[in-house]
């Protein structure tokens, strides 16, 4: 109750708080992101009448859409490395499962195939970030279940 009243009492610009938070870079840049996915027809909302199948199916195909849009580049990462958080940040309002779907192919899979593979396996890292090929995660722990924070190694 206490902090209630002092809340009352704060007034401040939202604007200048996003700014300061974040700075006019990012926020122009999450901005840019949101008004192409706005007059995209690919990105339109829809109110839970979509069954599972066709929700899959939606987000692969928004997620291919966001890799042709090329927002996130890796010379734009070099540059500003805050950029791939706020590329993060950005679908991730937008629509959580299509941030999954994106990290889970191109960061995880594809970041262990480029990081961890050799010259050989580097065309797997290329058909993953174009979504030609869904990258995966897997465990392979002992009783590990699905909890994968409380794998033991």
């Amino acid at each position: 109750m206490e902090l209630e009243r002092y809340r009352c009492k704060a007034v401040f610009s939202v604007d200048e708080l996003r700014i300061f938070l974040e700075g006019e870079e990012i926020i122009s840049y999450k901005e840019k992101i949101w008004s192409i996915l706005k007059d995209d027809l690919l990105f339109a909302h829809h109110n839970g009448e979509l069954t599972i199948d066709q929700k899959r199916e939606l987000t692969y195909k928004r997620a291919k859409r966001l890799i042709e849009y090329d927002f996130l580049s890796d010379q734009d990462i070099m540059e500003n490395p805050s950029l791939a958080v706020a590329f993060q940040d950005a679908v991730a309002a937008y629509d959580p499962a299509l941030l999954q779907v994106i990290s889970l192919s191109i960061s995880v899979f594809g970041g262990a195939v480029r990081g961890l593979g050799t010259s050989k396996h580097f065309q797997y890292y290329e058909k993953a970030y174009e979504f030609d090929l869904i990258g995966c995660f897997s465990l392979t722990e002992l009783s590990h279940g699905s909890n994968a924070r409380g794998m033991r190694t």
